[in-house]
C-alpha cells in the first residue's frame, strides 16, 4: 500500500491523502450531526474545549517525533552515498600511482560498480529488497586487485594502503545505505498518529454540534492540517523511495569522470 502510494506523484500523493483525510472528516461530521439531531446535542456541546489543547499538543508532538526520525533517516542515507561516491573517486586518482594497466582495470571496476549500485541496488532500496547477502562484485575485484599490487617504494606503499582503505570505505557506506533503506515508520506508529488525528477531528465535531456551519468551517480547517501533516511523514518515510527519495547522483558523477 505505501509502495503503491509513495509511486505516485507528488500531485497525487497530495490529493489522496487530503482525499481520504476529508473523506474521514466527513463521516466523522455525519456521524455526530446524525447523534445530535437524535438529542445528544447537550451532550457534546457541554464536552469542555480545555481537551482540545492537549490533545493537538500530543499530536504536534508525534509528529514532529516522526518526522525528526525521517529526516534523520534521510541524512544518514545521503551521507552514506556521498562518502561512497567519495570514496570510489579516491581510489581511482590513488591507482594514477601504478602502472597502467592497474590504473585502466580499475577504472573499469569502478565504473561497473556504479552501473550495479544504478541499476540493481537502487531499483531494490525504492522496493524495500536490497539486501547484504548480495556481493558487490566490482568493489570485491578492486579491493582484491589493491591488495595484490607490488608497490616498489615508500610512495606506492602508502598509496597501496590509501587504496585499500578508500575501497573498503566504499563497501562501509554502501552496506550503510542499504541498511538504512530499510528504515520506515512501522505500523504501529501509523495507527497513532493516524488515530489521535481522528480523535481530534471527532472532539471538535461534538464541541460544534450545535453549529453545523462551524463545525463544518473547523473540521475541514483540521483536517487540511492532518492532511499536510501525513503527507509530510509520508513523502519522505523511506530515503530512497517516492518522489523525495535519494538518487544516485554523485555515483553516476563518479562513471562518468572515472
Amino acid at each position: 500500500m505505501i509502495n503503491w502510494l509513495l509511486s505516485l506523484p507528488t500531485v497525487l500523493i497530495v490529493v489522496v491523502v487530503l482525499a481520504a483525510t476529508y473523506a474521514m472528516a466527513g463521516v466523522i461530521y455525519l456521524v455526530v450531526m446524525g447523534l445530535s439531531a437524535s438529542g445528544r446535542a447537550n451532550t457534546f456541546t457541554s464536552l469542555s474545549p480545555g481537551l482540545l489543547s492537549p490533545l493537538g499538543v500530543v499530536f504536534g508532538l508525534i509528529v514532529a517525533f516522526l518526522a525528526s526520525g525521517i529526516w534523520s533517516n534521510a541524512s544518514i542515507a545521503q551521507t552514506a552515498v556521498n562518502t561512497e561516491a567519495s570514496s570510489m573517486r579516491a581510489a581511482v586518482l590513488l591507482s594514477d600511482v601504478f602502472s597502467e594497466s592497474t590504473r585502466r582495470e580499475m577504472r573499469i571496476l569502478v565504473s561497473h560498480q556504479v552501473e550495479e549500485d544504478v541499476k540493481v541496488d537502487w531499483p531494490a532500496m525504492r522496493n524495500g529488497t536490497a539486501s547484504l547477502q548480495s556481493v558487490p562484485g566490482p568493489l570485491r575485484s578492486a579491493l582484491l586487485l589493491a591488495f595484490h599490487l607490488h608497490p616498489h617504494g615508500s610512495g606506492e606503499i602508502e598509496a597501496q594502503r590509501q587504496l585499500v582503505s578508500q575501497i573498503q570505505s566504499a563497501l562501509d557506506a554502501r552496506r550503510e545505505r542499504i541498511i538504512v533503506s530499510h528504515s520506515q515508520i512501522n505500523a504501529v506508529k501509523w495507527f497513532g498518529v493516524i488515530a489521535l488525528g481522528f480523535l481530534l477531528l471527532a472532539y471538535i465535531a461534538c464541541m460544534h454540534a450545535a453549529q453545523r456551519g462551524t463545525a463544518m468551517i473547523a473540521l475541514a480547517i483540521f483536517a487540511t492540517a492532518v492532511g499536510l501533516s501525513l503527507i509530510l511523514i509520508l513523502s519522505q518515510d523511506r530515503p530512497f523511495t517516492g518522489p523525495f527519495g535519494i538518487k544516485p547522483a554523485p555515483l553516476q558523477d563518479i562513471r562518468m569522470t572515472a
